[in-house]
């Protein structure tokens, strides 16, 4: 008889779960697409094979990659509307991929602006910098995003404006969930537009409490992608904490 603790088998399922409806979604996708249906969003990079490093770094390190297809493009657009790229900002993006919501934000940020880009695959994050590399405003790191506050503390900036994040929190253990996300509770700038965004599947990040550490947070569910996503913009600065009705 094999002896599994039930903690590391709901894990093992949670995960086994995730990587099936990655696959399934992929079918989908396609399916979609010949019937036409669907569009994906257009890789507006140098390298044209970015989509199948993608595809390909997915298929070598699930878990780290965590999802098999880009965002749609209505995402991108809700994800970076909860940005006021108006005036100068510090921003940083955890697990930016092949870079489809780094592209949106580069695209309406202000020419002063400053875009931190944390990929922990190294092929993923050399592609970046050399999709980057025409645009000083962008600096990407092929590091863990828990160092930010070292990196920040490293160019000389105090404070980030917004951190915007899709790595999967549903499947990361307790304990590096809790050091991110103190972690980038403390280098948000005490101001009111100050926030975390995040585009997740579940929305388990507010409704289990993980960022009541947040003053408040709001939220929408996108249903326009595959598979739909949930937009939750947490503040730093709020009076009805992050569980709030908004």
């Amino acid at each position: 008889m094999i002896y599994v603790p039930l903690r590391g088998m709901a894990t093992v399922c949670s995960k086994s779960l995730n990587l099936c409806l990655n696959f399934a979604l992929l079918f989908v996708r396609t399916c979609h697409a010949w019937a036409g249906h669907y569009s994906p969003p257009p890789i507006e990079s140098k390298n044209p094979s970015m989509s199948a490093i993608f595809l390909k770094r997915f298929f070598k390190n699930p878990f780290q990659v965590a999802s098999i297809v880009p965002s749609s493009k209505t995402l991108i657009r809700r994800v970076s509307d909860k940005m006021d790229h108006s005036v100068p900002r510090v921003i940083a993006e955890y697990g930016p991929g092949e870079g489809c919501h780094t592209r949106e934000i580069a695209k309406r940020m202000h020419r002063d602006s400053k875009l931190l880009l944390f990929e922990l695959d190294k092929e993923l994050s050399e592609h970046l910098k050399v999709q980057f590399a025409d645009d000083s405003r962008v600096s990407v790191h092929n590091l863990d995003c828990a160092q930010l506050p070292e990196v920040l503390a490293d160019k000389g900036i105090q404070h980030c404006d917004y951190v915007v994040s899709g790595i999967p929190f549903s499947i990361l253990e307790k304990t590096k969930k809790r050091e991110i996300l103190e972690k980038t509770h403390a280098v948000l700038a005490p101001k009111d537009h100050s926030a975390f965004i995040i585009y997740q599947v579940t929305n388990e990040l507010r409704t289990r409490g993980h960022c009541d550490h947040f003053g408040k947070a709001e939220s929408e569910y996108c249903l326009v992608n595959l598979p739909p996503m949930f937009v939750t913009k947490f503040y730093k600065n709020g009076t009805n904490g992050a569980n709030g009705s908004q």
